[in-house]
């Protein structure tokens, strides 16, 4: 959520290269955030990209990984309108 979407594809690729076989992956990403300006960046400047439910599963697929779990969960600290989504992805 803090990556260009351009630049997604490099990065998880880079993740990989740093897992051996069948090593796994735990990513989680906010939905959406509120307050942001038109360049999706909050008041200290932090770029955060909405990554809708599945969006990510081409960049894993296209970088070897097998896509095992993923599921939405609310803020654990109760920040109000806040949903995760986390991914589980290991390594083919």
């Amino acid at each position: 959520m803090h990556i260009a979407k351009n630049n997604w594809s490099y990065s998880i690729q880079q993740l990989a290269q740093l897992l051996k076989p069948k090593g796994r992956l735990l990513l989680t990403v906010s939905l959406d955030r509120g307050g942001l300006d038109a360049e999706q960046r909050d008041e200290f400047g932090r770029l955060y990209v909405p990554i809708k439910p599945g969006e990510l599963e081409v960049y894993f697929h296209g970088s070897g990984f097998n896509l095992i779990d993923q599921w939405e969960h609310f803020d654990q600290w109760n920040r109000s309108g806040l949903i995760w989504n986390s991914y589980v992805a290991e390594k083919s």
